[in-house]
């Protein structure tokens, strides 16, 4: 296997199937993603499979883009969320949500 690299996905999440997502009676939620993957196919892939097991509902990627350290994700609190997330990752192609936003501004 090829050397995995660190990406960064933001999703647009409409209407999720599982009551534990669908928070505070948001139109859409806000997916930010940290995935382990060795291409930028196979990262799209890894967030569509887990969003449909995570009962996600709708999934648009709006971004994706190989993580650097440097760069925000998007503001302060959910670029350290990922980061946190980062130092936690498996040695193995997989994908995780950092943070889940509402449409109404609850971050979770």
């Amino acid at each position: 296997m090829s050397e995995l690299d660190i990406w960064v996905a933001i999703t647009k999440q409409v209407s999720p199937n599982d009551l534990y997502v669908k928070i505070d009676g948001s139109n859409f939620y806000t997916a930010y993603w940290v995935v382990l993957s060795k291409s930028e196919e196979r990262a799209q892939s890894l967030v569509i499979e887990t969003s449909g097991e995570l009962v996600l509902g709708e999934t648009e990627i709006l971004t994706l883009s190989l993580y650097d350290d440097g760069s925000q994700v998007h503001d302060e609190i959910i670029t350290e969320r990922a980061r946190s997330l980062i130092e936690k990752l498996p040695d193995h192609e997989d994908a995780q949500i950092s943070a889940w936003v509402s449409s109404n501004g609850g971050l979770w």
